[in-house]
């Protein structure tokens, strides 16, 4: 995988993703179920899903039977005692402040206009103001505001001087920085949504006939 020609192009492949969104173009639709079924759907396909996840497994019994998982999907922070905790609800909203800033901050960029069509025409980018408000949002276990949270899935594969506070996240959580290696990202996103129904594709490309024998 060329990682280097991946992390040339900056923060532009996330700013692109969120504008093919179009999240400021249909947010009246989400009122509707409908709109807001379409949303979730969506966002499902691109692995940054709101409200509940959905994967495809194989049955451990048959594995000629796939099955489909649906579960609750993850907050920003591990579990609900961190939303107790000051520090770390404190720590949480400057780095969801400095990742929204990294990403839709830029005039010179099409992410300049994020902001400005998501709220009707004025530019109303208050970074305090929105992370807070995510936040209080995953306190009550409610909906996530869904810019941050495709931030917060794709912003580990883009260039790294986007992505310092991702990694002052790790490091507040877990005590270590983690450094996400784009291919096993690929393939664990592949596997999670096939489950192993593409096993046979994957062998038949790279396994010839003689395989068996050689083995």
């Amino acid at each position: 995988m060329d990682e280097q020609n991946i992390k040339s192009k900056g923060k532009k492949p996330l700013v692109d993703l969120l504008n093919q969104l179009e999240i400021y173009k249909n947010k009246d639709t989400y009122k509707e179920v409908n709109g807001l079924t379409t949303l979730i759907s969506k966002l499902g396909i691109y692995k940054a899903p709101i409200l509940f996840g959905i994967d495809g497994l194989t049955d451990l019994w048959n594995s000629i039977d796939k099955e489909i998982l649906l579960k609750q999907t993850d907050l920003g922070l591990p579990s609900k005692e961190y939303y107790e905790q000051e520090e770390a609800v404190t720590k949480y909203k400057e780095i969801i402040k400095a990742m929204l800033s990294n990403i839709l901050d830029d005039e010179n960029q099409d992410s300049g206009n994020f902001f400005t069509k998501l709220f009707g025409g004025s530019d109303k980018r208050d970074f305090d103001k929105l992370a807070n408000s995510i936040v209080e949002l995953e306190k009550k276990l409610s909906n996530v505001v869904i810019p941050p949270r495709v931030i917060n899935v794709y912003g580990n594969y883009i260039s790294d001087e986007f992505k310092e506070p991702l990694k002052i996240m790790d490091k507040l959580l877990y005590g270590v920085e983690y450094e996400p290696i784009t291919y096993e990202y690929c393939v664990n996103i592949v596997d999670s949504s096939m489950g192993m129904a593409l096993g046979r594709f994957f062998v038949d490309e790279v396994f010839d006939n003689n395989s068996r024998k050689m083995a």
